[in-house]
């Protein structure tokens, strides 16, 4: 989709220039406009019929300056659509010849019609995506509507047949369409497997997820099945010999207990390959019988195995842990935390409980290795075939209060929440600096009888030991790698009085267990704990882009994609797995190829903002709730704002550290530039409090940017916006970029608008009125901002500006539907009109023209409103056409349907009276009725004469009255109102008698239940699709209102 809207941005990326004009072209072809700078892109596009539905030049290059006219292509012709160059298709005229005619509103692309043929069958194929592809109901590219989702590059998906230019594939259990251009099919590739599961009764396995679906197969009980999908409602997708199918499969194998006893497994030692719980029953779905946790890493006793769980010895009681985060390997020993030799006989059990069954005993005097330290006095310790528990007087340590600290260095893990305090007394309760939860690890670095002297938070506390369990080869967990920029000095403790232990060298790296508000790291290097101070400038590892490389899940190119980094782009190093380096993208570890991305030790990541924290707020290593806590920020902390997340988090930095932190009520304020704005895949997003994408225009930063509806991504786009000036609001019109900000000084043309050129000021604004560019001057629409040909009116100011390079003309002469000379001065401006003979139009034009400028009022005293300007011009040259009783438009237009003075609007000829419909009409919205809808439905709201060309005169309050002051003027018949024409009536030459009793002044003023009854809103355009006024009429009769 990415691409698509490329395309469209560089086919609205047309610069107009102001220089040489136009040719002409052949009647049919799209008026010629200012100059145009193409930048052309051509789109690859598979072939497509085409039928013309106006005439077209075909030319040999796609564009007017310098392509030469091959034919033309006529009403009703169908073309062969190979591609598209800017605003021109590419068409094959005759047998490998090709040529280029003008797009927009001449050819239609016709609807692919269902392929009679079935579509091909391709049993057992699996295709891979080569790229962002939609995935639709139907083989049919042109129906917008039959979007079903979308593939993203590097996808798996099985492919099941072809239907011309598509694949027919299984997605989300249905059937659905990918083209074929972006799907590689592969024999012998498989889709991934993501489990399995062992059922638990028999089941029917179907063609698609429904339970309508065809049955393909069978599988009973007890076989174990290969999941490659889970959907919804308990359906899965399996693997099956010969393909895949789908089942619904109620995966009760945690659901209970096994009926069956456990398998036994002596004397096996496992290590945990994650966090996993540990559970008082083999069933993931009890949430009261998790006992505790085993962190990654943990080695552990396992004894049996019951269905997905290892039945485990966990503080002295058997427990359960899922099997697939456990790894067993023969031969692996639980790790000596110590020995003691014993000073009384002791009898050892199977559990730490005196009830358990006795498996051997020990003399006085044997030396025991103890693995681990319960409560209670109980251990548990190694034997010849394995481990048990005992009771054991340790006696070795005992001595006096004021023998030395015993110094040990293991690592401890809280076996529940626990009390940290500054002195070994547990009868001081002012002592108590803090708390550990369960399950934290801390640094042990002496043994002071009851307590163990611990590092907490850079400074020396204590902990009751009863509540530790050592372990002595276990580390501290990594938060982060560091990379020195310079000499740092390690010390005892987080404090610049502290000990030293050692210098590290530039360049050296080290692992950070711990950080602090205050700028200094725990790190462990050379086996050894110390802290660090940032001010020593520490500097995480980022990396940069050579070229665009895909963003993995794994570290292998088997893996899914999930983004791609841009070339240049920067991104964080966690660390390094094989070819691949884990990074982190959208607050998770991620894998790039170490080719395409080079380690920068000197490089920062780019900051979008600044957040001043509100109140206490942690950072944690990725956006997840469940990830390590980094440090704590305090109230008043400022840190600098990285990205913005889609799920609301935000990535910062602080000395010299990358984390994460999730807003919550009150707890970050702004206090730079907008941080919620951020760029992704070489695209701007603007993330909402809630975490969604914003969409629309939007200034941030005093930039403005306008985010697709569709997608909330950064696009070019033409933008109309209501906004405050000099204390009222004001309709603006910009060319937003993709980037942000606005054109400036520029032309540019709009091709969904039907290519109405506009010019970008200074500012930006799209200008208004009459404006001197290059020297030259031009006239933009006073409300709608697009350029402006033929005869225009300012006030009482009549001008011509050149329809083909748009420029006002002067000192030059003019003749209107041939009957009425005007002269144009060396200002541009009509200072005299002569009629050419003294025919009814020519007075009528005349007339007409006379009044320009004359305000917009129902009084007639003071003004003219449409109805009563066109009876006041009839008036004049005799013609009392309509009565006192004819006073409103919709009056005249029902006066002239009774008399039989309608017209055919096909062939309008100047003179003819238009009458305007409304059928959006605000009085309906507004009272629920009109009074001016007519039987038929039409709602006759203005009435304007033709003059010729395309132009009508008329009496209008739909104005921009910054710029012209509501009244009589010249504008174009397509872009009278909002309204279109409802009928048209021909009364030149129809008298009718004036009786005494017709007074001068209509005693029933025109005045609607709306008095703004000319509308010209932008966002009411209709459009007449039974009867529109033929082209030969009208300069653009198909330009719908920009909103």
């Amino acid at each position: 989709m990415k691409v698509e809207k490329r395309i469209i941005a560089m086919i609205m990326a047309m610069y107009i220039g102001t220089s040489n004009a136009l040719a002409q072209p052949v009647s049919g072809e799209k008026i010629g406009e200012a100059p145009i700078n193409y930048s052309y892109t051509t789109a690859r596009a598979k072939t497509q019929n085409g039928i013309v539905i106006k005439n077209v030049n075909l030319r040999t290059k796609p564009n007017k300056t310098t392509s030469k006219i091959i034919r033309t292509l006529k009403v009703g012709e169908k073309v062969i659509i190979v591609g598209k160059s800017g605003n021109y298709y590419k068409i094959e005229y005759a047998s490998g010849k090709f040529a280029y005619a003008y797009a927009n509103n001449y050819i239609k692309i016709e609807e692919a019609k269902p392929n009679d043929k079935p579509d091909v069958k391709l049993d057992n194929n699996v295709g891979i995506s080569t790229a962002n592809v939609n995935v639709r109901t139907s083989p049919n590219a042109n129906i917008a509507t039959n979007k079903l989702g979308k593939l993203l590059k590097g996808t798996k998906v099985e492919v099941v047949g072809k239907s011309g230019d598509f694949y027919k594939i299984k997605y989300k259990g249905q059937y659905a369409y990918a083209s074929k251009y972006y799907i590689s099919v592969t024999k012998g590739l498989k889709l991934d497997k993501i489990s399995e599961i062992k059922l638990t009764s028999d089941i029917v396995v179907r063609e698609l997820a429904s339970t309508s679906s065809k049955q393909i197969s069978t599988l009973s009980q007890g076989t174990v099945v290969s999941v490659v999908e889970k959907l919804t409602n308990n359906w899965y997708k399996i693997e099956l010999n010969d393909g895949y199918g789908y089942a619904i499969i109620e995966d009760k194998s945690d659901d209970k207990p096994n009926d069956k006893p456990d398998v036994k497994l002596d004397n096996n030692v496992g290590i945990s390959t994650a966090n996993v719980n540990v559970r008082t029953s083999p069933n993931a779905n009890i949430a009261t019988n998790k006992l505790g946790k085993l962190l990654k890493g943990t080695k552990v006793e396992v004894v049996g195995k019951s269905g997905d769980f290892y039945k485990i010895k966990y503080m002295g009681q058997y427990a359960y842990a899922s099997k697939y985060y456990i790894s067993v390997t023969k031969g692996l020993k639980l790790d000596k935390i110590s020995e003691i030799k014993l000073t009384s006989d002791i009898v050892v059990r199977e559990l730490a409980s005196t009830s358990s069954k006795q498996i051997s005993t020990l003399s006085q005097g044997t030396v025991v290795s103890v693995v681990e330290k319960l409560t209670n006095n109980w251990y548990k310790i190694e034997l010849n075939d394995g481990y048990g528990y005992a009771i054991i007087e340790d006696k070795s340590d005992d001595t006096q209060d004021n023998k030395p600290d015993t110094k040990i260095s293991v690592i401890g893990v809280t076996t529940t929440s626990l009390n940290v305090r500054t002195d070994p007394d547990t009868n001081i309760s002012t002592n108590i600096i803090g708390v550990l939860s369960q399950d934290t690890k801390i640094e042990i670095v002496e043994e002071v009888n009851d307590f163990y002297k611990i590092k907490y938070k850079g400074q020396y506390a204590y902990v009751a030991k009863s509540y530790v369990s050592v372990k002595q080869n276990m580390k501290l967990d990594k938060v982060a790698d560091l990379k020195l920029t310079t000499d740092v000095v390690v010390r005892e403790l987080a404090s610049d009085t502290s000990d030293s232990i050692f210098t590290l060298k530039q360049g050296t790296k080290v692992t950070v267990v711990e950080n602090f508000l205050n700028g200094w790291y725990k790190i462990y290097v050379n086996n050894i704990y110390g802290y660090i101070n940032t001010k020593d400038n520490v500097s995480s590892s980022i990396g940069i882009a050579t070229g665009d490389v895909n963003i993995r899940t794994e570290a292998n190119t088997n893996s899914n994609i999930v983004g791609v980094l841009l070339k240049g782009s920067k991104i964080e190093i966690a660390g390094q797995s094989g070819n691949f380096y884990k990074v982190k993208y959208k607050g998770l570890y991620r894998y790039i190829s170490k080719k395409y991305l080079s380690d920068n030790e000197s490089e920062k990541l780019n900051n979008v903002g600044v957040l001043k924290i509100a109140q206490e707020a942690e950072v944690k290593e990725l956006a997840s709730d469940d990830s390590i806590t980094l440090l704590t920020l305090q109230e008043g902390t400022t840190v600098n704002v990285i990205e913005r997340l889609f799920n609301g988090w935000y990535k910062i930095e602080i000395n010299n550290v990358y984390g994460y932190i999730k807003p919550t009520d009150g707890n970050l304020i702004s206090s730079d530039k907008d941080i919620n704005l951020m760029k992704e895949d070489g695209y701007y997003y603007y993330i909402n409090p809630d975490g969604s994408k914003y969409k629309g225009y939007k200034v941030v930063d005093g930039v403005q940017y306008y985010f697709s509806d569709e997608t909330g991504e950064s696009i070019d786009q033409f933008a109309v916006v209501r906004e405050k000036e000099n204390g009222k609001t004001v309709t603006n019109r910009y060319f937003v970029k993709e980037n942000g900000g606005v054109l400036k000084n520029t032309f540019r043309s709009i091709p969904e608008l039907n290519d109405k050129l506009y010019y970008f000021g200074a500012d930006g604004k799209a200008v208004r009125g009459i404006n001197t560019i290059n020297g030259k001057k031009y006239y933009f629409n006073t409300r709608y901002s697009y350029i402006m040909t033929g005869l225009c009116s300012v006030n009482e100011n009549i001008y011509y500006f050149n329809k083909s390079n748009y420029t006002m003309e002067t000192n030059t002469t003019k003749i209107v539907a041939g009957k009425l000379k005007l002269d144009i001065g060396s200002d541009g401006r009509v200072y005299n009109m002569t009629k050419l003979d003294d025919s009814d139009l020519a007075n009528m034009l005349y007339s007409g023209f006379s009044k320009m400028g004359t305000v917009y009022s129902h009084n007639y005293e003071e003004g003219l409103d449409c109805s009563n300007y066109v009876s006041e011009i009839l008036r004049e040259i005799g013609l009392n056409t309509f009565s006192k009783d004819e006073r409103t438009s919709q009056q005249q237009a029902i006066y002239c349907e009774q008399n039989n003075l309608t017209v055919s609007k096909k062939n309008l000829q100047p003179g003819d009276i238009l009458f305007y419909n409304n059928t959006n009409c605000s009085n309906i919205k507004k009272y629920g009725h009109c009074s001016r809808a007519l039987e038929n439905g039409m709602h006759v709201h203005h009435v304007a004469i033709y003059i010729g060309d395309g132009k009508i005169m008329e009496s209008t309050s739909g104005v921009n009255k910054d710029y012209e002051h509501a009244g009589v003027r010249i504008y174009n018949l397509s872009q009278s109102s909002t309204y279109y024409v409802y009928s048209a009536a021909r009364v030149l030459g129809i008298k009718r008698p004036v009786t005494p009793e017709n007074p001068d002044i209509p005693e029933n003023p025109d005045t609607p239940e709306n008095p703004d009854n000319k509308g010209d809103q932008e966002n009411n355009n209709q459009t007449n699709k039974d009867d529109r006024v033929d082209n030969g009429n009208i300069e653009n009769n198909d330009v719908k209102n920009e909103e």
